[in-house]
């Protein structure tokens, strides 16, 4: 590494003179209110000031920052409303991509737009032109009726409906019709729709006619803006205290330490943001890393103590499929677990973090993590199926997809478990192994998941069933997390980031986006990951592009008074995506780190603080970060000049040659720091892309098979389910029950003509949750003719849903001819995140192809 890397840049000796160190003297050069620290033709950010075309957010003072700033969304609302209606709550009316489209005429306040009747499966479609400039009025209600009638006399002929795409929906297991939609309060989210109440349509006279009422644009206006405030609230001066020439960045360093205080729970743990009061292992781990191990670790360590299961095991939060392991990034919990250390020194802490992670990974080497392989499971954060993957990926796929972020995030974890290990006892072969096993895991990223023809590295590999598809698209996070735990090797890096998309908002978290998917994860800038980014530009010189991720994090939480979840990547607002939350903790601490990370360039190690400062040229003048804690010692640290070569360091007044600060200082104490003022290297062009979206290929065929061999039923058959379950769909004469008492063994034997390569996967359903969230995954061991050739998962597929049928992932197998036997039976690798124990499935048939 080269630039603002762990270890000082520093100008030859004798260059610097000792008179301009001293703590009283300026800076050489003086920031000014009128020099931009970025301009853009969509907005300007200023020493003291965003402009965004009529909007202005101020910083009147450290405490006090003001802004007119009024959503898009609240001034012109969109006049065409599409939306589409969902029996169950699942997409399952129309094609993807083609919705009904029902035209708004303004009106005055409180009117109700009322739609013709719509049956269902029917499009409608409005075309009437609309005058220019003319706008929905604020409070106005739409009324939407729904023709169900042709599913409810499917019901009462063959007690069931056949959807479009086939989907069968018995009538014992109608739950109800609900609706989803492109405008607020209506979205696109089908996995939960079911759940959400005041989506459903209701038929209050009985006559096969739903309806529902909705208000739109509520609150908004078309008249001016209107100036709002934030004021500094909270007590912070606990905390290390930042000032600079730019009094912008000095109010939003206020900003966000109070909104961190406000996000500490009443259990002394963080919350994810206001929308979001749990407590969430991936986004305390992100946000740990970032900033929160070295400003508050006490409140860390009661974080991460949180996410860990009674008997020791990292806790994997909701996601796909209900969560562990198609979900498998609960190793953040590592990477933040070690930054708790380096910062704290705590022995006792790398003690009980260290046999946290060596039991989590040894669980996740039964599940995801097999040697010589890359690491199975859901991208690294993007855990909304629909926003990042293909449409007919099912949750099975996913966990057999190897992604970028996941296995970046294996690989740090496996450093750590070493490098922990080491700590721990210097001369014990465990560290070795852990380090080796990181070493290993890196290759084979490096093969598998490059992509010579981007530049940098495919979001995952994918396809049925050994997932030898590379996707090409750009994931930011994993990219970052690639260049700053120095996976990308040689010239990567660079290429990484000449290769990078950038939007005008910021960099985008995947692109290109996801056709006919509102933005999330998907068409969206998260702000922690680009502060992400951000480090890693740091970290390799790329000034140009540094100089745009600070202003794409200054801007938003300027404008909008607080550190949103995420950003709209079409016009950089924070309305228009799925959901956003204020206050949203890894963005809370992804802003507090472009001063930690970026300008002061902090890198904690078991033994030392080293600073590797970088400031691009355009914030110029001195900045200080008082009462700043480290291990025993307080410290003013004084930052001066611009660029990343260091021209001179001074410890309490003294001249030292390096920027580092030994664990074992105490007391109170002043470093000041001078950097040369020469400019960092613009580094490659920013590679500005519009916010395109873009289809996976086609479907591939379910397996490369010549033939099917067989299909067989479980030996212990049962015909009717659990209470409540009553499953229709089922092959044969029944299924089997799987949970954690019953049939915790089941043996199926099978002939097999010829030698070969074969493929075996289960038919299945999983009704215990919907299909993105929870944690009632459940899992099996499967062996044949005794040995154990690894795990079968069964993920959710629908809340109560139990007819709802798949397959699960598929095993390769290389059998001889004869007689075999497949035996699922549950052990202790196959407990799931549940803490109730639910890990259920009902077991149809075995499938065996011949490939």
């Amino acid at each position: 590494m080269i630039g603002c890397t762990s270890g000082s840049r520093q100008a030859a000796p004798g260059a610097a003179n000792p008179a301009s160190t001293s703590a009283s003297s300026p800076s050489a050069a003086v920031s000014s209110s009128e020099t931009p620290l970025y301009r853009a033709a969509e907005f300007t950010v200023w020493p003291d000031r965003v402009e965004q075309g009529a909007f202005v957010a101020r910083a009147v003072s450290a405490t006090h920052i003001t802004s007119n700033y009024q959503s898009p969304a609240n001034r012109t609302f969109n006049r065409e409303l599409q939306f589409k209606f969902a029996l169950n709550g699942r997409d399952n009316e129309l094609p993807i991509g083609v919705n009904h489209s029902v035209v708004l005429f303004p009106g005055g306040a409180g009117k109700t737009v009322e739609t013709p009747v719509i049956e269902f499966g029917k499009l409608l479609k409005q075309e009437t032109p609309v005058p220019a400039d003319s706008y929905l009025e604020p409070d106005t209600r739409i009324k939407l009726r729904l023709d169900l009638r042709p599913v409810l006399a499917g019901f009462k002929a063959n007690g069931h409906f056949d959807t479009f795409n086939g989907q069968r929906i018995y009538q014992q297991d109608f739950k109800g019709v609900f609706i989803a939609g492109g405008s607020e309060p209506l979205g696109w989210d089908f996995d939960n729709l079911a759940g959400r109440a005041q989506y459903q349509l209701q038929d209050p006279d009985g006559d096969g006619i739903y309806e529902i009422e909705l208000l739109l644009n509520p609150g908004g206006t078309t008249g001016t803006a209107q100036t709002r405030e934030w004021k500094l609230t909270k007590d912070v001066s606990a905390l290390p205290q930042y000032h600079s020439e730019q009094p912008l960045v000095d109010a939003l360093w206020n900003l966000s330490l109070e909104e961190m205080l406000l996000n500490i729970r009443p259990d002394e743990t963080f919350m994810a943001g206001a929308k979001w009061d749990g407590v969430w292992t991936r986004d305390i781990s992100y946000s740990i890393v970032l900033s929160l191990a070295h400003l508050r670790p006490d409140i860390t360590m009661n974080s991460l103590r949180r996410k860990v299961t009674a008997d020791g095991r990292i806790i994997q939060d909701t996601g796909t499929g209900g969560s562990w392991p198609v979900s498998s990034d609960r190793q953040t919990w590592a990477l933040a677990a070690w930054e708790v250390y380096v910062a704290t020194g705590d022995r006792a802490w790398l003690q009980y973090a260290y046999d946290v992670i060596f039991k989590s990974i040894q669980a996740d080497e039964r599940t995801v993590a097999r040697p010589g392989e890359l690491v199975r499971g859901e991208s690294s954060f993007l855990d909304w199926r629909q926003q990042t993957y293909p449409r007919w990926m099912q949750p099975a796929d996913i966990y057999e997809s190897r992604c970028l972020g996941t296995n970046v995030v294996f690989a740090r974890a496996y450093d750590i478990l070493g490098l922990m290990a080491r700590q721990l006892n210097p001369t014990a072969p465990a560290g070795k192994v852990a380090l080796k096993t990181a070493a290993a895991l890196r290759d084979t990223i490096n093969a598998q998941l490059w992509s010579a023809e981007k530049g940098y590295y495919g979001q995952f590999r994918y396809g049925r069933p050994t997932a030898n598809q590379l996707s090409g698209r750009w994931e930011a996070l994993g990219e970052a997390l690639a260049v700053l735990y120095e996976v990308a090797p040689g010239e990567r890096a660079p290429s990484i980031i000449k290769n990078a998309p950038a939007l005008r908002w910021g960099t985008p978290t995947v692109w290109p986006g996801q056709p006919n998917t509102p933005p999330y994860h998907n068409q969206s800038v998260w702000p922690f990951v680009q502060a992400y980014w951000n480090w890693a530009l740091a970290r390799n010189e790329a000034g140009d592009a540094l100089a745009h991720g600070l202003a794409t994090i200054y801007r938003p939480a300027a404008l909008f008074l607080t550190n949103k979840e995420n950003l709209n990547a079409f016009d950089g607002d924070f309305k228009g995506t799925e959901t956003n939350s204020d206050r949203q903790l890894w963005s809370v601490a992804g802003n507090l780190a472009m001063v930690t990370r970026v300008f002061f360039g902090m890198e904690f190690r078991p033994d030392r603080l080293t600073l590797s400062p970088c400031v691009p040229a355009a914030y110029p003048g001195e900045k200080v970060l008082s009462n700043f804690r480290y291990r025993g010692a307080t410290f003013t640290l004084r930052l001066r000049g611009t660029g990343n070569v260091l021209k001179s360091i001074m410890m309490d007044g003294q001249l030292v040659k390096t920027a580092t600060i030994l664990a074992s200082l105490t007391g109170t104490h002043e470093l000041v720091m001078e950097l040369s003022n020469t400019p960092l290297p613009a580094g490659p062009a920013v590679r500005y892309v519009e916010p395109i979206a873009e289809a996976f290929g086609p479907e591939p065929g379910p397996v490369p098979v010549s033939q099917l061999i067989a299909t067989l039923e479980p030996t212990k058959q049962v015909k009717t389910g659990p209470a409540a379950l009553h499953p229709q769909g089922f092959s044969g004469n029944g299924y089997t029950i799987l949970t954690r008492t019953e049939n915790r063994a089941v043996a199926l034997k099978f002939n097999v003509p010829t030698a070969g390569r074969y493929v075996l996967d289960f038919r299945y359903a999983n009704g215990s949750g919907p299909v993105n969230t929870d944690n009632k995954c459940a899992l099996r061991s499967l062996s044949v003719d005794g040995k154990p050739v690894g795990p079968v998962v069964f993920p959710q597929r629908g809340a109560n849903d139990w007819s709802d049928w798949g397959f699960t992932n598929a095993t390769l197998l290389t059998l001889t001819p004869g007689e075999h036997t497949a035996t699922l039976t549950f052990e202790p690798q196959d407990d799931n995140m549940n803490a109730e124990g639910i890990n259920t499935a009902l077991l149809d048939q075995m499938r065996l192809y011949k490939m």
